[in-house]
């Protein structure tokens, strides 16, 4: 909360000297207006030029002056130096915010998930967004079970990523796990598992093998993230180590309790 001080301001009049002007002729006058000098700071006296005006001997006053003697012309003021009152507006720069796919997609209900990304009778799928175009295909280079996995494309580009998506609404505390095998390693990319915006698993060398990547989940509505992702910087050269594909099988969502 703001508290402002109360500022009191006294003002006192001040009563001038009454000071007798002379009366000024209202005749109009050629002769430039008198500037009168400043004194020196210094203390030393500044002479001024004066310069007397004689009359032009030539030129006898009229007797009969014209009714409609004409107007000097008004001066236009300048306004290179005269502030603006209008505040100057700050440029207008280029928006950053980067609009997440996931946003037009819906939330899904589901008690229970599993899928093995295979072409077997599935009765209970997990509703994943691949993106458009998918982001994450069918492979059969490498599998836990069954004929085949999924794995990313490779993403490319400063700070790209290749992202398997899920957006579900659970009403019981729950687990989301899949079976991993990494194939990213750091400097070149890595592999995270978020949810809700928080990284619960992140992997920075190859595995060279499966691992259960596992994270428990909370009920109400989960956006949840399995992320293959460059970083800004990364070496031009090709890569020696890993290949950037990471393969996924067995997913499974359970409710616990």
């Amino acid at each position: 909360m703001f508290c402002g001080d109360i500022i009191v301001t006294t003002t006192t009049t001040t009563e001038a000297a009454t000071e007798e002007v002379a009366p000024v002729s209202l005749a109009p006058t050629s002769a430039a207006p008198v500037v009168t000098s400043p004194a020196s700071k210094s203390g030393k006296a500044t002479t001024a030029t004066t310069e007397t005006l004689m009359p032009n001997p030539t030129i006898a006053p009229t007797s009969n002056p014209t009714a409609s003697p004409s107007k000097a012309p008004t001066p236009t003021p300048s306004t290179a130096n005269l502030a603006t009152m209008s505040p100057s507006k700050a440029p207008i720069g280029t928006s950053s915010t980067v609009v997440d796919p996931l946003d037009s997609h819906p939330f899904v209900d589901i008690t229970e998930g599993f899928d093995s990304f295979d072409d077997v009778d599935n009765s209970k799928p997990i509703p994943w967004i691949f993106g458009s175009p998918p982001e994450w295909v069918r492979d059969d280079t490498r599998n836990l079970t069954g004929p085949g996995s999924l794995r990313n494309i490779l993403p490319e580009g400063s700070e790209a990523s290749s992202t398997l998506g899920l957006k579900i609404r659970i009403e019981h505390y729950s687990t989301i796990s899949c079976y991993a095998y990494v194939e990213t390693a750091m400097p070149y990319d890595k592999f995270i598992l978020e949810v809700d915006g928080v990284e619960r698993y992140v992997s920075y060398f190859e595995t060279n093998e499966w691992i259960n990547v596992k994270t428990g989940l909370q009920p109400g509505e989960k956006t949840i993230k399995l992320i293959v992702s460059k970083p800004m910087y990364y070496p031009p050269e090709e890569r020696t180590k890993g290949s950037g594909y990471v393969y996924l099988d067995v997913c499974q969502i359970i409710k616990l309790g």
